[in-house]
């Protein structure tokens, strides 16, 4: 792992999680000016000074709650999903002092620490399961100590949170630790653990009725105790607070100091909801949807408000530490002082706060921005080919412009009503094009972001966009499988775009669309899930004429769906020239002579997450005699890949660049970086490109050992590999024959033409068209050796092959029912006529004769049969197909090659 870190390296994270409650920090030490944010899985310590950051990874779960102790030494993450877990960060080094693996099996939705620091409780994840009785949602409270006697192996109290309302908020009681409280949308309960005396929480949730206060309440927020008392309050999406007091001020019979009683509500933010409460010295501090906040003492008077940040719905607030105060004289006379703040809003804003300025007209009231990101879910992403700037974009309806270099945001422009979901910059970096999801083309000005020309000539969003070399020629694909083509000084006006036509490629989405060459020599090619390599004539593609094309090549193979595109490099060169490269969800990459279109090769992928759905060959920095491909898959996964492509599995690396999707890549012109967009979690990764390290993974293992062993079950030393070698060694003898006397010649090969059955008998049974993938793929490496076409092959090849083609999953009970319903099986039922599927088997596809047919079944069931129908019954599912005549002994679960 530590060759893939140093390959691949995060080197700086744009933006933050701005919807996370609570998920900015204070973190400054003795005069420092540091913050800590969420950025998806990772923990950012930002040097507001020096402009540095420091990454704390660990998480491959989103964190969903950050919290830092009030001397500010030690911070504490924790994610939601599966394998979740809580780390406690030493501040000052960003190294990980403990580790709470699994502290419930979905993970914490919130979290606080106590004034001291020494426990530590988290809400769980709400968990969803079906029973008899219907769908049942628990969740649990747990308390943790983290003294030097507690034990971090279990929580020291825990107990279950009634079904009905699921609580997302959960705090301290500043005066009294042993008292906490959590709320969700409609209920708050009040908490009291006995450590010491018992591990079970004891809870008290108060009735709170409109008809109480003769008013709506709407839906709870967040809480927090008031300094100084055990009372509490909660915030609403109507800007209310309601005032819980305690069970000794209430001077009830019967009433237990837990107990509270709802005594009061207050609207405290007029235009929208409470997003966040807190507390600091003698006052509770409230932020909202409106972008404001406020600090009340603690009868709820209005203190000090701060009105004028502009920076958008408050998500996160959090003081300096405290000796860092500002003071000022109040109309009555009595001192105020609190400590400067941080905001951090829903629009990615993160503003400091001197509370100097609500009473000093010389600071600022808007604060002192220290952080912009992005917001809403990214789906386009470019970096500039010329310069160290990239451009992101989504269904925010915003594109923002970033200098890569100096971290600093460049530009922004609002669209109103259009989502952009596809970016790519011109060559020559003078235009950068935007595809949108109503089916819009824009064309800006990288600088100003502003319109050169518009067209629309699409009514399905754009899911691909590409730009000649010479950048005269842009291609857009469409929702719908259509590919626009629009050129430049080519119409009536040489200094303008002119759209020039479509054309329906595809019956599925498309998936890659790349240009190759210039000029008139310019090629465009695009590749869909419906399995159709399509070349486009743009030669004779005018406007009179439309968009013409060159060839259509059925790629697919089997279930096997293309999810990329691109063009190999220059010293991958096919016969007639370059190649292309295709990726598909059979974890393959297949290249394509770019003229013939024949296959060259077939190569197993990089198999960590998914196949990859996002392609780009570039030459890093001070190698361009050492090409590589930067992929990414459709979750977590960013990676690199050494050419040639061999299904060498030490000649590819991946590693986690999100928690979730990765909706867009891009490599920087100097080669030096790889950009991730991170979809919900709108997060931008840029990591750094180490080719030294990748290349370091192959070259210093042993030459004359096959890397293709290790892929095998039990590698050389399994028994597979056994029994492979075994079988080699035996279609030697068979072509010899069995009983002949004379002296036998082993030369460890075998004639190609026994492949298939090897293959077949190993438990890999390639179609005639992949037999046939394969004698092309051993005839073009011969000819690139200057050597005549093959007719042997021996065992280390045969292993290459058979690991390169053979399925990387299994066929299990998902496959067998899919293909089932292409043939045309019930939807509902599952069952397909006998007569029909001996059609599909004896007329589609490769064919079947009735006699093979029925040879198969009857090697298959080990029955002596007069025809077909005595296996196949009139009426027959894929179940009992799998078990009754293909002999599957676990068809309720998808095994795996």
């Amino acid at each position: 792992m530590g060759a893939d870190q140093q390959a691949l390296s995060l080197q700086w994270a744009f933006g933050f999680s701005c919807d996370i409650s609570n998920g900015v920090a204070d973190v400054s030490e003795s005069g420092q000016h540091k913050i800590c944010y969420v950025a998806a899985h990772t923990a950012v310590i930002y040097d507001r000074i020096e402009r540095q950051q420091m990454v704390l990874q660990g998480h491959c779960n989103p964190i969903t709650c950050l919290a830092v102790t009030e001397d500010k030494s030690v911070l504490v993450t924790a994610d939601a999903g599966d394998d979740a877990m809580v780390v406690l960060w030493r501040t000052a080094t960003g190294q990980p002092a403990h580790t709470i693996d699994n502290p419930f099996p979905g993970g914490c939705v919130a979290m606080d620490l106590s004034p001291d620091g020494l426990l530590l409780v988290l809400l769980s994840a709400p968990a969803t399961f079906e029973t008899e009785e219907g769908t049942v949602t628990e969740q649990s409270i747990g308390l943790w100590d983290l003294s030097e006697t507690g034990s971090l192996d279990a929580p020291a109290a825990i107990g279950s949170i009634p079904a009905g309302d699921v609580q997302t908020c959960v705090r301290f009681s500043q005066e009294d630790p042993s008292q906490i409280v959590t709320n969700g949308k409609q209920r708050v309960y009040f908490w009291r653990s006995h450590l010491g005396v018992s591990r079970e929480f004891k809870y008290y949730s108060p009735p709170v009725s409109a008809r109480d206060f003769k008013q709506t309440i709407g839906d709870f927020t967040v809480s927090v105790f008031i300094p100084g008392t055990l009372m509490a309050v909660s915030g609403t999406v109507d800007g209310d607070v309601v005032l819980w007091e305690e069970g000794n001020s209430m001077r009830e019979a019967g009433a237990r100091p837990s107990d509270r009683r709802a005594v009061k509500i207050l609207r405290i933010h007029l235009e929208g909801g409470i997003t966040s409460l807190t507390s600091v010295d003698r006052f509770i501090v409230s932020g909202g949807s409106d972008g404001c906040v406020r600090f009340y003492d603690a009868k709820l008077r209005l203190a000090a408000w701060f009105d004028d940040m502009h920076a958008g719905p408050i998500t996160s607030i959090s003081f300096s530490p405290s000796k860092s105060k500002s003071v000022w004289e109040s109309d009555s006379h009595d001192k105020f002082s609190a400590p400067d703040f941080l905001v951090g809003t829903s629009k990615s804003r993160v503003v400091c706060m001197k509370t100097a300025a609500f009473k000093r007209m010389d600071v600022p009231k808007s604060g002192e921005q220290v952080l912009e990101g992005v917001y809403g879910h990214l789906a386009a992403l470019a970096a500039h080919p010329l310069r160290p700037e990239f451009s992101v974009s989504g269904d925010a309806g915003v594109l923002w412009a970033w200098n890569y270099s100096s971290k600093q945001l460049v530009s922004t422009r609002e669209f109103e009503k259009l989502r952009i979901s596809h970016l790519v910059y011109s060559s020559d970096g003078a235009s950068l094009i935007v595809g949108c999801t109503n089916g819009t083309l824009r064309i800006l000005d990288p600088n100003s972001l502003a319109d050169k020309q518009a067209f629309r000539f699409a009514t399905t969003g754009c899911v691909r966009l590409a730009v000649s070399g010479d950048c005269c020629t842009i291609a857009m694909a469409d929702e719908s499988g259509m590919v626009g083509v629009v050129t430049y000084g080519h119409g009536r006006s040489k200094d303008k775009w002119e759209f020039v036509g479509k054309h329906g490629s595809h019956t599925g989405l498309i998936t890659g669309l790349v240009f190759e060459g210039l000029g008139q020599v310019a090629r465009l090619w695009s590749v869909g899930e419906d399995g159709v390599l399509v070349e486009y004539d743009l030669q004779n593609t005018s406007v009179g004429a439309g968009v013409q094309l060159v060839k259509y090549t059925d790629v697919g193979r089997g279930a096997a769906i293309p999810t990329a595109l691109a063009v190999a490099p220059a010293s991958e060169k096919a016969a007639s020239g370059r190649s292309i490269i295709t990726a598909d969800s059979a974890f393959k990459f297949r290249t394509y002579d770019s003229v013939s279109q024949v296959r060259q090769r077939t190569v197993i992928s990089p198999t960590y997450g998914g196949p990859p759905v996002n392609m780009q060959v570039f030459h890093p920095a001070g190698q361009v005699d050492k090409p590589l491909l930067a992929y990414s898959t459709n979750e977590k996964m960013v990676g690199l890949c050494a050419f040639p492509l061999d299904g060498d599995p030490h000649k590819a690396m991946g590693l986690i660049a999100h928690p979730g999707e990765v909706s867009a890549l891009a490599v920087t012109y100097d080669g030096r970086r790889i950009l991730t967009a991170g979809g919900a979690d709108s997060i931008i990764n840029m990591w750094g490109v180490d080719a030294n390290a990748l290349e370091a993974q192959y070259k210093d293992r042993d030459p004359h050992e096959n890397c293709h062993v290790a892929l095998l079950e039990g590698g050389r030393k399994g028994d597979f590999f056994q029994e492979m070698k075994d079988y080699f060694y035996y279609a030697q003898i068979h072509t010899q024959g069995e009983d002949t006397t004379a002296p036998r010649k082993i030369e460890g090969t075998v004639e190609l033409t026994v492949v298939p059955n090897l293959m077949r008998a190993l438990g890999y049974y390639p179609s005639e068209s992949e037999v046939g993938d394969m004698m092309v793929e051993l005839q073009q490496e011969a000819a690139d050796k200057g050597l005549p076409d093959p007719t042997v092959i021996n065992f280390e090849r045969f292993i290459t092959l058979y690991v390169n083609h053979r399925p990387v999953f299994g066929v299990g009970k998902d496959q067998l029912a899919a293909a089932f319903q292409a043939l045309g099986a019930d939807p509902y039922l599952g069952t397909m006529d006998c007569d029909d599927l001996l059609q599909a088997l004896t007329g589609e596809g490769e064919p079947m004769s009735h006699s093979e047919l029925e040879e198969c079944l009857q090697a298959l069931t080990g029955s002596t049969i007069s025809s077909v129908y005595d296996i196949i019954p009139p009426q027959v599912e894929a179940k009992q197909f799998a078990e009754d005549i293909l002999g599957f002994e676990d068809y309720a679960v998808s095994g795996e090659a």
